[in-house]
C-alpha cells in the first residue's frame, strides 16, 4: 500500500471518475481518504504560499 501511495503522490493531478459506481472495501476507502487528504493538505500549502507571494508583490 505504501508503494502505491508513493506512485500516486508523484502526480500533480488526479482524475477520478465513477467513484460511487463500485462498492469499495474498508481498506480501499481508507486509502482513498489518505490520498485525498494528502493532496488537499498540499493544495492548502501551495495556496498559502501563493497568497503570501501575491500580497508581497501588491505591497510594492
Amino acid at each position: 500500500m505504501i508503494k502505491f501511495l508513493k506512485k500516486i503522490n508523484k502526480f500533480d493531478l488526479l482524475l477520478i471518475n465513477e467513484l460511487g459506481f463500485f462498492e469499495l472495501s474498508n481498506q480501499a476507502t481508507q486509502l482513498m481518504f489518505q490520498i485525498f487528504s494528502e493532496k488537499y493538505e498540499l493544495l492548502e500549502c501551495y495556496s498559502f504560499l501563493l497568497m503570501k507571494a501575491v500580497s508581497y508583490f501588491l505591497k510594492k
